[in-house]
């Protein structure tokens, strides 16, 4: 009885130290991809800033002074996800998505809360080479499609009202999260500049998308 009670310990010990290890690892993959980020993606960060951000997330929250004098942080970090506050006004996402079980695409979500949330969607290899977008999700430039996709009517609510409310949404533009779940990005109106009591009557036609990636592309759930 003692051996297997031992035995049965050493077994939980393994375990456990094979999930920590694996999981190691797969943060080292994202401290890598942000060490190795191009420019292009935030020119206020050059290597050394990277570096120091990459050192320093997994043992809780790294920040660094960026080259604008600003202070950019690391706040959440895990196996396959990364969310970057790049300033007191922006922020960015990475996601690791997997591709037919053999690769992976970076996903990077960047939002910019000036006005009002402005997210654009990029994706990339994981050597930092630019990918076509997968499809399935929204496109900005449709501004009708939009407005469709992301407001409903309800019930008890004329056309007339609808289609009044939907006009207050100016300018149209897509607030994104990647944080949510592994394979999903929700999708949503950012709401515009209004006082408060006609963002809760605008809240009430405005509805939220979810797009799940299936390995090769997005479908909205």
């Amino acid at each position: 009885m003692l051996l297997k009670m031992k035995m049965k310990h050493l077994l939980a010990v393994a375990f456990v130290s094979f999930v920590s290890a694996t999981q190691v690892c797969a943060q080292t993959e994202m401290d890598a991809l942000l060490t190795t980020m191009p420019k292009e993606v935030v020119p206020y960060l050059d290597k050394e800033q990277l570096a120091e951000l990459a050192q320093f997330a997994s043992k809780g929250v790294s920040s660094v002074k960026n080259t604008l004098e600003g202070q950019t942080t690391v706040d959440t970090i895990s196996a396959d996800y990364l969310r970057l506050k790049l300033s007191d006004f922006s922020t960015l996402q990475m996601r690791l998505l997997s591709v037919r079980d053999t690769a992976q695409i970076l996903c990077v979500v960047k939002t910019v809360n000036r006005p009002v949330a402005d997210s654009r969607v990029a994706f990339y290899d994981t050597q930092w080479k630019r990918v076509d977008t997968p499809q399935g999700l929204p496109v900005l430039a449709d501004i009708d499609g939009l407005l469709d996709e992301f407001t409903e009517r309800p019930d008890t609510m004329s056309v007339e009202r609808y289609e009044e409310l939907r006009g207050w949404i100016e300018p149209v533009l897509l607030q994104v999260d990647a944080s949510t779940s592994p394979d999903v990005l929700v999708y949503e109106l950012s709401m515009p500049l209004l006082n408060n009591d006609d963002r809760r009557q605008l809240a009430v036609v405005m509805r939220r998308q979810l797009y799940r990636w299936d390995g090769a592309k997005f479908k909205k759930d």
